[in-house]
Protein backbone atom coordinates (compact mmCIF):
# COMPACT_ATOMS: atom_id res chain seq x y z
CA UNK A 1 0.00 0.00 0.00
CA UNK A 2 1.05 3.38 -1.04
CA UNK A 3 2.16 6.46 2.29
CA UNK A 4 1.31 9.61 1.19
CA UNK A 5 4.04 11.72 1.13
CA UNK A 6 4.88 13.65 4.59
CA UNK A 7 4.66 17.58 4.52
CA UNK A 8 8.34 17.74 6.06
CA UNK A 9 11.49 16.57 4.58
CA UNK A 10 12.33 13.14 5.47
CA UNK A 11 14.96 12.91 8.12
CA UNK A 12 17.10 10.80 5.15
CA UNK A 13 16.79 13.46 2.64
CA UNK A 14 17.91 15.91 5.39
CA UNK A 15 20.88 13.49 5.78
CA UNK A 16 21.65 13.30 2.07
CA UNK A 17 21.69 17.21 1.36
CA UNK A 18 23.59 17.72 4.21
CA UNK A 19 26.06 15.26 3.48
CA UNK A 20 26.26 16.65 -0.08
CA UNK A 21 27.07 20.34 1.32
CA UNK A 22 30.07 18.64 3.54
CA UNK A 23 32.11 17.65 0.12
CA UNK A 24 31.45 20.88 -0.60
CA UNK A 25 30.04 19.77 -4.04
CA UNK A 26 27.18 22.15 -5.84
CA UNK A 27 23.89 20.41 -6.61
CA UNK A 28 20.23 20.97 -7.36
CA UNK A 29 16.79 19.62 -7.11
CA UNK A 30 14.04 18.55 -9.01
CA UNK A 31 11.07 16.55 -8.54
CA UNK A 32 10.81 13.81 -10.91
CA UNK A 33 7.59 11.05 -10.60
CA UNK A 34 7.32 12.13 -7.11
CA UNK A 35 10.44 11.83 -5.91
CA UNK A 36 13.85 14.24 -5.51
CA UNK A 37 16.57 14.08 -7.99
CA UNK A 38 19.69 15.92 -6.71
CA UNK A 39 21.80 16.91 -9.89
CA UNK A 40 25.39 16.95 -8.19
CA UNK A 41 28.51 18.82 -10.08
CA UNK A 42 31.63 17.31 -11.00
CA UNK A 43 33.75 15.56 -13.87
CA UNK A 44 31.22 13.89 -14.52
CA UNK A 45 28.35 14.81 -12.70
CA UNK A 46 26.19 12.36 -11.60
CA UNK A 47 22.06 12.67 -10.84
CA UNK A 48 20.72 10.53 -7.65
CA UNK A 49 16.87 9.68 -7.40
CA UNK A 50 16.39 9.56 -3.54
CA UNK A 51 13.51 7.45 -2.38
CA UNK A 52 12.45 7.95 1.33
CA UNK A 53 10.59 4.96 2.79
CA UNK A 54 6.88 6.91 3.65
CA UNK A 55 7.37 8.07 0.08
CA UNK A 56 7.35 5.67 -2.17
CA UNK A 57 4.37 6.02 -4.12
CA UNK A 58 4.85 2.52 -6.29
CA UNK A 59 5.85 4.21 -9.28
CA UNK A 60 9.68 4.06 -10.78
CA UNK A 61 11.98 7.05 -10.63
CA UNK A 62 13.68 6.06 -14.03
CA UNK A 63 11.02 7.89 -17.00
CA UNK A 64 12.89 8.48 -19.89
CA UNK A 65 11.53 11.56 -20.11
CA UNK A 66 12.50 13.23 -17.04
CA UNK A 67 15.89 12.82 -18.40
CA UNK A 68 17.93 15.63 -20.37
CA UNK A 69 18.73 14.84 -23.29
CA UNK A 70 21.88 13.20 -23.82
CA UNK A 71 22.24 12.05 -19.98
CA UNK A 72 21.78 8.84 -18.19
CA UNK A 73 18.73 8.00 -16.12
CA UNK A 74 19.52 8.65 -12.37
CA UNK A 75 21.10 6.99 -9.75
CA UNK A 76 18.55 5.32 -7.44
CA UNK A 77 19.28 5.42 -3.83
CA UNK A 78 16.64 3.87 -1.75
CA UNK A 79 16.27 5.63 2.27
CA UNK A 80 17.78 1.86 3.56
CA UNK A 81 20.72 1.55 1.38
CA UNK A 82 21.37 4.72 2.54
CA UNK A 83 21.63 3.91 5.91
CA UNK A 84 22.42 0.64 6.04
CA UNK A 85 25.64 1.25 3.79
CA UNK A 86 26.02 4.57 4.28
CA UNK A 87 30.10 4.37 3.88
CA UNK A 88 29.90 2.32 1.28
CA UNK A 89 27.11 4.49 -1.19
CA UNK A 90 29.00 7.36 0.06
CA UNK A 91 32.25 6.17 -1.21
CA UNK A 92 30.59 4.70 -4.33
CA UNK A 93 28.62 8.34 -4.96
CA UNK A 94 32.24 10.05 -4.42
CA UNK A 95 33.91 7.43 -6.82
CA UNK A 96 30.96 8.34 -10.12
CA UNK A 97 31.85 11.77 -9.02
CA UNK A 98 35.75 10.97 -10.00
CA UNK A 99 36.64 11.15 -6.56
CA UNK A 100 38.23 7.29 -6.41
CA UNK A 101 41.83 6.61 -6.08
CA UNK A 102 42.96 4.75 -9.60
CA UNK A 103 44.84 1.89 -9.97
CA UNK A 104 46.06 0.66 -13.10
CA UNK A 105 45.22 -3.02 -13.79
CA UNK A 106 48.33 -4.11 -14.85
CA UNK A 107 50.44 -3.70 -12.00
CA UNK A 108 48.07 -6.23 -10.05
CA UNK A 109 48.44 -9.75 -9.86
CA UNK A 110 45.45 -12.39 -10.85
CA UNK A 111 44.78 -15.35 -8.37
CA UNK A 112 41.65 -17.59 -7.56
CA UNK A 113 40.84 -16.54 -4.08
CA UNK A 114 38.32 -18.92 -1.29
CA UNK A 115 35.53 -18.74 -0.18
CA UNK A 116 35.78 -17.04 2.99
CA UNK A 117 38.52 -14.22 1.24
CA UNK A 118 36.17 -13.00 -1.29
CA UNK A 119 32.88 -13.26 1.26
CA UNK A 120 34.79 -10.67 3.09
CA UNK A 121 35.66 -8.78 0.70
CA UNK A 122 32.20 -8.65 -1.01
CA UNK A 123 30.15 -7.95 1.94
CA UNK A 124 32.61 -4.90 2.72
CA UNK A 125 32.64 -3.38 -1.17
CA UNK A 126 29.77 -4.40 -2.89
CA UNK A 127 26.17 -3.24 -2.19
CA UNK A 128 24.76 -6.30 -2.80
CA UNK A 129 27.29 -8.01 -0.09
CA UNK A 130 28.41 -11.79 -0.92
CA UNK A 131 27.24 -14.30 -3.56
CA UNK A 132 26.93 -17.84 -3.89
CA UNK A 133 29.09 -18.65 -6.26
CA UNK A 134 31.62 -21.45 -7.85
CA UNK A 135 34.98 -19.85 -8.85
CA UNK A 136 36.31 -16.78 -7.45
CA UNK A 137 39.25 -14.76 -8.76
CA UNK A 138 41.00 -11.36 -6.97
CA UNK A 139 43.04 -8.95 -8.44
CA UNK A 140 46.49 -8.22 -5.98
CA UNK A 141 48.89 -5.39 -5.96
CA UNK A 142 52.01 -7.15 -4.54
CA UNK A 143 54.86 -4.93 -2.52
CA UNK A 144 56.97 -3.81 -4.99
CA UNK A 145 53.64 -1.26 -6.74
CA UNK A 146 52.56 -0.37 -3.17
CA UNK A 147 53.30 3.31 -4.86
CA UNK A 148 50.20 3.12 -6.54
CA UNK A 149 48.26 2.94 -3.37
CA UNK A 150 46.67 5.58 -1.59
CA UNK A 151 48.80 6.43 1.53
CA UNK A 152 45.63 5.09 4.14
CA UNK A 153 45.98 1.48 2.26
CA UNK A 154 49.70 1.22 3.00
CA UNK A 155 49.62 -2.48 5.39
CA UNK A 156 53.36 -2.89 6.67
CA UNK A 157 54.03 -6.22 6.98
CA UNK A 158 52.19 -7.46 3.92
CA UNK A 159 53.36 -8.11 0.99
CA UNK A 160 50.15 -7.58 -0.93
CA UNK A 161 47.13 -6.34 -0.91
CA UNK A 162 43.63 -7.12 -1.95
CA UNK A 163 41.95 -4.23 -4.96
CA UNK A 164 39.25 -6.27 -6.65
CA UNK A 165 37.23 -9.47 -6.62
CA UNK A 166 34.75 -11.00 -9.24
CA UNK A 167 32.79 -13.84 -8.21
CA UNK A 168 31.84 -16.70 -11.51
CA UNK A 169 29.65 -19.17 -11.66
CA UNK A 170 30.06 -22.68 -13.29
CA UNK A 171 29.96 -22.88 -17.23
CA UNK A 172 26.84 -24.75 -18.04
CA UNK A 173 27.17 -26.65 -21.44
CA UNK A 174 24.24 -27.21 -23.93
CA UNK A 175 23.94 -27.80 -27.43
CA UNK A 176 23.69 -25.29 -30.11
CA UNK A 177 23.51 -26.35 -33.66
CA UNK A 178 25.77 -29.64 -33.75
CA UNK A 179 28.22 -28.56 -31.51
CA UNK A 180 28.41 -28.17 -27.34
CA UNK A 181 28.01 -24.62 -26.29
CA UNK A 182 29.56 -23.28 -23.11
CA UNK A 183 28.15 -20.06 -21.07
CA UNK A 184 29.63 -18.62 -18.10
CA UNK A 185 28.27 -16.14 -15.68
CA UNK A 186 30.29 -13.03 -13.96
CA UNK A 187 27.65 -12.83 -10.54
CA UNK A 188 29.11 -10.04 -8.26
CA UNK A 189 32.70 -7.52 -8.99
CA UNK A 190 33.48 -4.89 -6.78
CA UNK A 191 36.77 -3.18 -6.03
CA UNK A 192 38.26 -1.86 -3.16
CA UNK A 193 36.10 1.15 -1.64
CA UNK A 194 37.80 4.63 -2.52
CA UNK A 195 39.42 3.16 -5.59
CA UNK A 196 39.28 2.48 -9.01
CA UNK A 197 40.75 -0.09 -10.58
CA UNK A 198 41.47 0.96 -14.17
CA UNK A 199 41.08 -2.06 -16.44
CA UNK A 200 39.98 -4.37 -13.78
CA UNK A 201 36.73 -5.85 -15.55
CA UNK A 202 38.51 -7.34 -18.26
CA UNK A 203 40.95 -8.51 -16.37
CA UNK A 204 39.76 -10.52 -14.01
CA UNK A 205 37.24 -11.98 -16.88
CA UNK A 206 39.86 -12.55 -18.97
CA UNK A 207 41.46 -14.86 -16.03
CA UNK A 208 38.29 -16.74 -16.36
CA UNK A 209 37.46 -17.42 -19.86
CA UNK A 210 41.37 -18.26 -20.08
CA UNK A 211 40.71 -20.77 -16.84
CA UNK A 212 37.23 -22.19 -18.27
CA UNK A 213 37.13 -21.41 -21.90
CA UNK A 214 33.79 -20.48 -22.72
CA UNK A 215 31.86 -19.26 -25.68
CA UNK A 216 29.72 -16.77 -24.14
CA UNK A 217 29.76 -14.67 -21.10
CA UNK A 218 26.26 -12.41 -19.06
CA UNK A 219 26.08 -10.67 -16.10
CA UNK A 220 23.47 -8.53 -14.76
CA UNK A 221 23.63 -5.19 -14.00
CA UNK A 222 21.20 -3.09 -10.98
CA UNK A 223 19.25 -0.39 -13.05
CA UNK A 224 19.23 1.65 -9.83
CA UNK A 225 23.15 1.93 -10.28
CA UNK A 226 24.11 0.95 -13.82
CA UNK A 227 23.72 1.41 -17.19
CA UNK A 228 26.19 -1.15 -17.98
CA UNK A 229 27.96 1.45 -19.99
CA UNK A 230 31.66 0.07 -18.34
CA UNK A 231 30.65 -3.51 -19.60
CA UNK A 232 29.66 -2.31 -22.66
CA UNK A 233 32.86 -0.92 -23.18
CA UNK A 234 34.79 -4.37 -23.53
CA UNK A 235 32.59 -5.82 -25.59
CA UNK A 236 29.01 -6.74 -23.51
CA UNK A 237 25.74 -6.18 -25.45
CA UNK A 238 22.16 -5.53 -24.00
CA UNK A 239 20.01 -8.64 -25.02
CA UNK A 240 17.22 -8.55 -22.14
CA UNK A 241 15.65 -6.24 -19.20
CA UNK A 242 14.43 -8.45 -16.43
CA UNK A 243 11.26 -6.78 -14.81
CA UNK A 244 11.32 -5.64 -11.06
CA UNK A 245 11.30 -6.92 -8.21
CA UNK A 246 9.60 -6.64 -5.16
CA UNK A 247 10.82 -6.36 -1.59
CA UNK A 248 9.64 -5.73 1.88
CA UNK A 249 11.81 -3.37 4.21
CA UNK A 250 11.39 -3.79 8.22
CA UNK A 251 11.72 0.44 8.90
CA UNK A 252 12.93 -0.79 12.33
CA UNK A 253 16.50 -1.49 11.39
CA UNK A 254 16.36 -1.21 7.54
CA UNK A 255 16.60 -5.38 7.04
CA UNK A 256 15.60 -5.92 3.34
CA UNK A 257 14.34 -9.07 2.02
CA UNK A 258 12.96 -10.79 -1.38
CA UNK A 259 9.10 -10.72 -1.24
CA UNK A 260 8.90 -14.53 -2.98
CA UNK A 261 10.92 -15.80 0.09
CA UNK A 262 9.01 -14.54 3.31
CA UNK A 263 6.15 -16.70 4.07
CA UNK A 264 2.99 -15.23 5.73
CA UNK A 265 3.54 -15.35 9.00
CA UNK A 266 6.69 -13.15 8.62
CA UNK A 267 4.58 -11.06 6.63
CA UNK A 268 1.49 -10.91 8.76
CA UNK A 269 3.54 -10.19 12.24
CA UNK A 270 5.46 -7.71 10.75
CA UNK A 271 2.96 -6.03 9.11
CA UNK A 272 2.35 -2.72 11.23
CA UNK A 273 6.48 -2.26 10.30
CA UNK A 274 6.97 -3.64 6.74
CA UNK A 275 6.76 -1.15 3.33
CA UNK A 276 6.54 -2.93 0.31
CA UNK A 277 8.61 -1.55 -2.71
CA UNK A 278 9.72 -2.53 -5.94
CA UNK A 279 13.41 -2.15 -7.35
CA UNK A 280 14.18 -1.11 -11.20
CA UNK A 281 15.13 -4.80 -12.73
CA UNK A 282 18.29 -5.32 -13.44
CA UNK A 283 19.92 -5.06 -17.54
CA UNK A 284 21.36 -8.74 -18.73
CA UNK A 285 24.31 -7.86 -21.37
CA UNK A 286 26.48 -10.71 -23.26
CA UNK A 287 29.59 -11.11 -24.45
CA UNK A 288 30.17 -13.24 -26.91
CA UNK A 289 34.22 -15.16 -27.54
CA UNK A 290 35.52 -16.68 -30.78
CA UNK A 291 35.95 -20.27 -30.34
CA UNK A 292 36.63 -22.61 -33.05
CA UNK A 293 33.81 -24.64 -34.47
CA UNK A 294 35.96 -27.82 -34.18
CA UNK A 295 38.64 -28.22 -31.01
CA UNK A 296 42.29 -28.89 -32.56
CA UNK A 297 43.56 -32.44 -31.81
CA UNK A 298 45.42 -32.00 -28.90
CA UNK A 299 45.26 -33.50 -25.44
CA UNK A 300 42.51 -31.67 -23.46
CA UNK A 301 43.83 -30.25 -20.52
CA UNK A 302 42.19 -28.19 -17.41
CA UNK A 303 44.23 -24.64 -17.71
CA UNK A 304 44.17 -22.03 -14.53
CA UNK A 305 45.47 -22.42 -11.65
CA UNK A 306 47.07 -25.29 -10.39
CA UNK A 307 48.11 -26.92 -13.58
CA UNK A 308 47.05 -30.08 -13.23
CA UNK A 309 45.05 -32.45 -14.52
CA UNK A 310 44.75 -35.08 -11.72
CA UNK A 311 45.42 -33.99 -7.92
CA UNK A 312 45.92 -37.34 -5.16
CA UNK A 313 45.18 -36.77 -2.04
CA UNK A 314 46.92 -39.65 0.04
CA UNK A 315 47.07 -40.53 3.28
CA UNK A 316 46.00 -43.19 6.54
CA UNK A 317 42.98 -43.97 7.55
CA UNK A 318 40.86 -40.95 9.57
CA UNK A 319 43.56 -38.25 8.16
CA UNK A 320 41.17 -35.97 6.30
CA UNK A 321 41.09 -37.00 3.30
CA UNK A 322 38.05 -36.64 2.07
CA UNK A 323 37.15 -33.29 3.23
CA UNK A 324 40.43 -31.60 2.00
CA UNK A 325 39.59 -33.83 -1.73
CA UNK A 326 35.74 -32.30 -1.67
CA UNK A 327 36.94 -29.06 -1.14
CA UNK A 328 39.44 -29.21 -3.96
CA UNK A 329 37.17 -30.46 -6.18
CA UNK A 330 34.26 -27.65 -5.60
CA UNK A 331 37.07 -25.15 -6.19
CA UNK A 332 38.67 -26.34 -8.80
CA UNK A 333 35.60 -27.80 -10.46
CA UNK A 334 36.58 -31.01 -10.26
CA UNK A 335 35.15 -34.99 -9.16
CA UNK A 336 36.15 -37.22 -7.05
CA UNK A 337 37.69 -40.41 -7.99
CA UNK A 338 38.28 -43.03 -5.22
CA UNK A 339 41.23 -44.98 -4.08
CA UNK A 340 39.61 -47.27 -1.84
CA UNK A 341 39.55 -51.30 -2.31
CA UNK A 342 36.44 -51.63 0.00
CA UNK A 343 34.28 -48.39 -1.48
CA UNK A 344 33.63 -50.17 -4.42
CA UNK A 345 30.89 -52.41 -2.57
CA UNK A 346 27.38 -51.14 -1.71
CA UNK A 347 26.05 -50.96 1.30
CA UNK A 348 29.12 -51.39 2.89
CA UNK A 349 29.00 -47.66 4.10
CA UNK A 350 29.97 -46.89 7.64
CA UNK A 351 32.64 -49.62 7.72
CA UNK A 352 34.32 -48.64 4.74
CA UNK A 353 34.32 -45.13 5.48
CA UNK A 354 32.64 -43.33 2.45
CA UNK A 355 30.95 -40.28 4.12
CA UNK A 356 28.92 -39.74 1.12
CA UNK A 357 27.28 -36.87 2.86
CA UNK A 358 30.70 -34.63 2.78
CA UNK A 359 30.24 -34.80 -0.92
CA UNK A 360 27.63 -32.15 -0.93
CA UNK A 361 29.42 -28.41 -0.16
CA UNK A 362 27.73 -25.28 -0.11
CA UNK A 363 24.61 -26.77 -2.18
CA UNK A 364 26.56 -28.71 -4.24
CA UNK A 365 26.76 -32.09 -5.03
CA UNK A 366 30.43 -33.16 -6.19
CA UNK A 367 30.31 -36.29 -8.61
CA UNK A 368 32.33 -38.92 -7.59
CA UNK A 369 33.74 -42.19 -9.26
CA UNK A 370 34.70 -45.77 -8.36
CA UNK A 371 32.02 -45.94 -5.18
CA UNK A 372 28.75 -48.62 -4.47
CA UNK A 373 30.32 -50.58 -8.28
CA UNK A 374 29.63 -53.94 -6.83
CA UNK A 375 27.67 -55.97 -4.50
CA UNK A 376 29.32 -56.91 -1.31
CA UNK A 377 31.09 -60.47 -2.05
CA UNK A 378 31.70 -60.40 -5.53
CA UNK A 379 35.89 -60.85 -6.54
CA UNK A 380 37.81 -57.15 -7.65
CA UNK A 381 41.27 -57.42 -7.99
CA UNK A 382 43.81 -54.67 -8.41
CA UNK A 383 44.30 -55.27 -12.14
CA UNK A 384 40.19 -54.59 -12.35
CA UNK A 385 40.39 -50.96 -10.57
CA UNK A 386 43.07 -49.83 -13.03
CA UNK A 387 40.74 -50.55 -15.79
CA UNK A 388 38.17 -48.65 -13.70
CA UNK A 389 40.66 -46.04 -13.04
CA UNK A 390 41.65 -45.32 -16.55
CA UNK A 391 37.97 -45.34 -17.88
CA UNK A 392 37.24 -42.77 -15.22
CA UNK A 393 40.31 -40.52 -15.75
CA UNK A 394 39.31 -40.38 -19.07
CA UNK A 395 36.04 -39.65 -19.24
CA UNK A 396 37.23 -36.25 -16.80
CA UNK A 397 39.90 -35.47 -19.43
CA UNK A 398 37.20 -35.41 -22.36
CA UNK A 399 34.94 -33.48 -19.94
CA UNK A 400 37.99 -31.06 -19.48
CA UNK A 401 37.64 -31.84 -16.09
CA UNK A 402 40.24 -31.98 -13.20
CA UNK A 403 40.69 -35.71 -11.97
CA UNK A 404 40.77 -35.53 -7.17
CA UNK A 405 42.11 -39.28 -6.82
CA UNK A 406 41.48 -39.55 -2.90
CA UNK A 407 42.25 -42.98 -0.78
CA UNK A 408 44.34 -44.95 1.27
CA UNK A 409 44.77 -47.87 -0.34
CA UNK A 410 48.35 -48.46 -0.87
CA UNK A 411 48.03 -50.52 -4.16
CA UNK A 412 45.39 -48.98 -5.44
CA UNK A 413 47.27 -45.80 -4.90
CA UNK A 414 50.41 -47.12 -6.84
CA UNK A 415 48.45 -49.12 -9.42
CA UNK A 416 47.07 -45.41 -10.99
CA UNK A 417 50.19 -43.38 -10.56
CA UNK A 418 51.85 -46.31 -12.75
CA UNK A 419 49.28 -46.01 -14.85
CA UNK A 420 49.36 -42.35 -15.64
CA UNK A 421 53.26 -42.87 -15.92
CA UNK A 422 53.05 -45.46 -18.43
CA UNK A 423 50.32 -43.30 -20.76
CA UNK A 424 52.20 -42.04 -24.07
CA UNK A 425 54.07 -38.73 -24.07
CA UNK A 426 51.52 -36.91 -25.85
CA UNK A 427 48.76 -37.92 -23.37
CA UNK A 428 51.09 -37.75 -19.72
CA UNK A 429 49.04 -35.94 -17.46
CA UNK A 430 50.64 -33.54 -14.66
CA UNK A 431 50.24 -35.18 -11.44
CA UNK A 432 49.98 -33.64 -7.77
CA UNK A 433 50.42 -35.74 -5.20
CA UNK A 434 49.15 -34.17 -1.65
CA UNK A 435 49.65 -36.29 1.48
CA UNK A 436 48.11 -36.18 4.42
CA UNK A 437 49.83 -37.77 7.58
CA UNK A 438 48.89 -36.12 11.18
CA UNK A 439 50.79 -37.02 14.34
CA UNK A 440 50.64 -40.38 15.78
CA UNK A 441 48.58 -38.30 18.86
CA UNK A 442 46.57 -36.71 16.54
CA UNK A 443 46.28 -39.95 14.38
CA UNK A 444 45.18 -41.68 17.57
CA UNK A 445 42.79 -39.34 18.63
CA UNK A 446 41.05 -39.11 15.14
CA UNK A 447 40.70 -43.26 15.14
CA UNK A 448 39.08 -43.82 18.34
CA UNK A 449 36.64 -40.76 18.04
CA UNK A 450 35.39 -42.06 14.43
CA UNK A 451 35.11 -45.19 15.78
CA UNK A 452 32.71 -44.13 18.33
CA UNK A 453 30.77 -42.24 15.96
CA UNK A 454 30.29 -45.13 13.20
CA UNK A 455 29.54 -47.57 16.36
CA UNK A 456 26.37 -44.88 16.94
CA UNK A 457 25.72 -44.53 13.68
CA UNK A 458 24.83 -48.23 12.89
CA UNK A 459 28.09 -49.87 12.07
CA UNK A 460 26.94 -52.59 14.04
CA UNK A 461 23.51 -52.59 12.45
CA UNK A 462 24.85 -52.26 8.71
CA UNK A 463 27.13 -55.35 9.63
CA UNK A 464 23.51 -57.19 10.86
CA UNK A 465 21.81 -56.43 7.83
CA UNK A 466 24.96 -57.72 5.33
CA UNK A 467 24.81 -61.55 7.76
CA UNK A 468 21.00 -61.38 6.52
CA UNK A 469 21.40 -60.80 3.37
CA UNK A 470 22.81 -63.90 3.06
CA UNK A 471 26.46 -62.65 2.84
CA UNK A 472 28.40 -65.42 4.66
CA UNK A 473 30.20 -64.55 7.79
CA UNK A 474 33.67 -65.46 6.16
CA UNK A 475 33.31 -63.19 3.27
CA UNK A 476 32.60 -60.46 5.43
CA UNK A 477 35.40 -61.17 7.42
CA UNK A 478 38.15 -61.28 4.98
CA UNK A 479 36.82 -57.75 4.26
CA UNK A 480 39.25 -56.96 7.85
CA UNK A 481 38.97 -54.12 10.45
CA UNK A 482 35.84 -52.93 10.98
CA UNK A 483 33.63 -56.21 8.93
CA UNK A 484 36.20 -58.42 10.64
CA UNK A 485 35.82 -57.43 13.85
CA UNK A 486 32.04 -56.64 14.30
CA UNK A 487 31.31 -59.64 12.20
CA UNK A 488 32.98 -62.22 15.42
CA UNK A 489 31.28 -60.37 17.53
CA UNK A 490 27.60 -60.48 16.04
CA UNK A 491 28.26 -64.57 15.54
CA UNK A 492 29.95 -64.73 19.28
CA UNK A 493 33.13 -65.53 18.32
CA UNK A 494 34.19 -62.33 20.73
CA UNK A 495 32.32 -60.03 22.91
CA UNK A 496 31.68 -56.67 22.93
CA UNK A 497 34.45 -54.94 24.48
CA UNK A 498 36.82 -57.75 22.82
CA UNK A 499 35.80 -56.58 19.24
CA UNK A 500 36.01 -52.55 20.68
CA UNK A 501 39.18 -53.12 22.18
CA UNK A 502 41.23 -55.46 18.79
CA UNK A 503 39.37 -52.71 16.55
CA UNK A 504 41.38 -49.50 18.05
CA UNK A 505 44.41 -51.57 18.26
CA UNK A 506 44.05 -52.98 14.30
CA UNK A 507 43.17 -49.75 12.70
CA UNK A 508 46.13 -48.14 14.77
CA UNK A 509 48.24 -50.62 13.24
CA UNK A 510 46.52 -50.06 9.81
CA UNK A 511 47.04 -46.28 9.87
CA UNK A 512 50.96 -47.10 10.06
CA UNK A 513 51.00 -49.91 7.41
CA UNK A 514 49.51 -47.09 4.72
CA UNK A 515 52.32 -44.41 6.18
CA UNK A 516 54.87 -47.06 5.27
CA UNK A 517 53.72 -48.11 2.50
CA UNK A 518 52.90 -44.13 1.24
CA UNK A 519 56.98 -43.77 1.96
CA UNK A 520 57.71 -47.01 -0.52
CA UNK A 521 56.06 -45.43 -3.22
CA UNK A 522 58.22 -41.89 -2.99
CA UNK A 523 61.23 -44.45 -3.17
CA UNK A 524 59.63 -45.14 -6.46
CA UNK A 525 60.02 -42.01 -7.52
CA UNK A 526 56.50 -40.56 -6.71
CA UNK A 527 57.01 -37.32 -5.23
CA UNK A 528 54.29 -36.39 -2.46
CA UNK A 529 54.01 -33.34 -1.54
CA UNK A 530 53.15 -33.75 2.56
CA UNK A 531 50.99 -31.21 3.82
CA UNK A 532 52.83 -29.28 7.53
CA UNK A 533 50.53 -30.14 10.47
CA UNK A 534 49.14 -26.67 10.78
CA UNK A 535 47.47 -27.57 7.45
CA UNK A 536 46.01 -30.58 8.26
Amino acid sequence: MAIKQPETESLFIRDFKEWLSGTGRLFTSETAAGYPVFTISGDPGIRVCCIALTAWNGRHPLPAHNNPPGSHPPLVLWEDIWFRKNALVKSTLLARLGESHRIPARITQVEKIDKPAADDFLNTHHLNGACAARYRFGLFVPKKHFRFLPPQLSAPGSDRILVAVAAFAAPKTFTKGERPYKSGELIRIAGLRGTTVVGGLSKLIGQFVKAYPIDDIMTYVDREWSSGEGFSKIGFSLVAESPPINFVIDQRNYARYALHRLDNKILLEGRENLVHIANAGNLKLVRKFDRPETPAPVKPRLTGSPPYDIIFVVGPTASGKTSLAVRLAYELGGEIISLDSRQVYRRMDLGTGKDLSEYRINGSDIPYHLIDLLEPGAPYSVYEFQKDFAHAYDLLRKKNKIAIACGGSGLYIESALNHLRGLPGDEAPSVLVIGLNPSVALRRHKIEKRLTQRIEQGLIQEVQHLLDEGLPAESLIRYGLEYKYVTEFLIERITYTEMREKLEVEIIRFSKRQVTFLKKIERAGYRIQWLPPVLQ
